[in-house]
């Protein structure tokens, strides 16, 4: 028996709300002295949270990626909505590895280059500001599908909300923050395909 792509849509979606969830967890483990942060003895000391933060964006992207495909094989729209959260997806998966560089043996290996301390944090903070373009590419991404997706009548209105809810703040503040309304958006997405996932196949 082949698998609803609502059901596949459904567990995919909350999937990817659960692990960007684990997000603010890992800014508040990460907190430390920041005098320190960026320096290279601070990032091998923490090589760990490189690791959380990769697999975690990595996940968002992926589960991201499924649902995209997903949704668009049980709507039959497969149109510019869909490419823009595949674009949201490719960037989450970007994000992870930029936030696993830093911690990784290159970025370590800095103190073979300078022992400044303030270069090294220069340098891990130029990561963080490229990270937060790509952070922003995914918002971007992310508001146009949900905002697009009412071409597949699902969610139509509250796309339209939450595609505010991620662009105005980078409009105005040039901040992305707003993308934090994926983790809403996505669990009620994911409910409302598993509901749709459960009802009898319509013979034509």
């Amino acid at each position: 028996m082949s698998i609803s792509p609502y059901r596949t849509a459904g567990v995919a979606a909350l999937v990817a709300a659960a692990a960007y969830l684990v997000q603010p967890v890992l800014v508040a483990l990460g907190a430390g002295e920041e005098s320190r942060m960026g320096t290279a003895a601070y990032l091998a000391e923490r090589t760990w949270q490189g690791a959380l933060g990769g697999v975690v964006f990595a996940a968002v992207g992926i589960a991201l990626a499924v649902t995209v495909r997903a949704v668009a094989a049980a709507t039959g729209y497969d149109g510019i909505g869909s490419w823009l959260g595949r674009l949201s997806a490719g960037a989450w998966v970007a994000v992870g590895g930029l936030s696993l560089a830093p911690y990784s043996s290159v970025g370590v290996g800095i103190d073979e280059l300078t022992t400044d301390p303030t270069l090294q944090r220069v340098v891990a903070h130029t990561v963080d500001v490229v990270n937060t373009g790509f952070i922003a590419v995914a918002a971007i991404g992310f508001a146009g599908w949900v905002a697009l997706l009412g071409a597949g009548k699902v969610l139509s209105r509250v796309g339209v909300v939450a595609a505010l809810v991620v662009v105005v703040p980078i409009l105005v503040w040039s901040q992305p923050w707003g993308v934090l309304v994926m983790i809403p958006y996505l669990l009620v997405l994911g409910v409302v395909c598993l509901r749709r996932a459960r009802r009898p196949v319509e013979v034509r």
